[in-house]
């Protein structure tokens, strides 16, 4: 058996159990809409590309949510990182939600992807994109 130990709990768990983690995090002072964050962790399949990653993320949320757009989309490599970049948004009535993504290729040594999703309302990018982008510049994944 395996321990894990999460934010306020901790499991046992089966030798060959996956850590597919997932995490949500609130930011309520940020906006008239709490805006929040969510990593995700989960084995990279080698049978597709970070880009083929990022579109089987993008695709139902274009087929699926009106007026959908992809405002950017960027890709870059930082030591054995290779990540994307992108900023999504679609309205629904009046209101249009934007995200900031960042999907993330660590090769070395788990060979993971990381996603980082930011939600929030368009309408209060300009407060709360300073704080998530800290954040986002603060990730580091495990070495080991």
């Amino acid at each position: 058996m395996t321990s894990f130990k999460g934010a306020n709990f901790s499991l046992e768990l089966p030798d060959d159990t996956v850590d597919a983690s997932s995490y949500c995090f609130c930011f309520p002072d940020l906006g008239t809409m709490p805006p929040n964050l969510t990593v995700t962790s989960q084995q990279f399949d080698d049978k597709s590309s970070l880009e083929e990653f990022t579109e089987s993320r993008t695709a139902p949320m274009r087929d699926s949510l009106d007026e959908f757009e992809v405002v950017s989309e960027q890709r870059y490599q930082r030591d054995n990182w290779d990540y994307i970049i992108s900023i999504v948004q679609w309205t629904a009535g009046s209101v249009v939600t934007r995200q900031k993504r960042l999907f993330i290729h660590v090769a070395k040594p788990a060979n993971k992807i990381y996603s980082l999703v930011a939600t929030d309302l368009a309408e209060n990018a300009e407060k709360s994109e300073p704080t998530i982008d800290g954040i986002i510049r603060s990730f580091q994944p495990d070495s080991g």
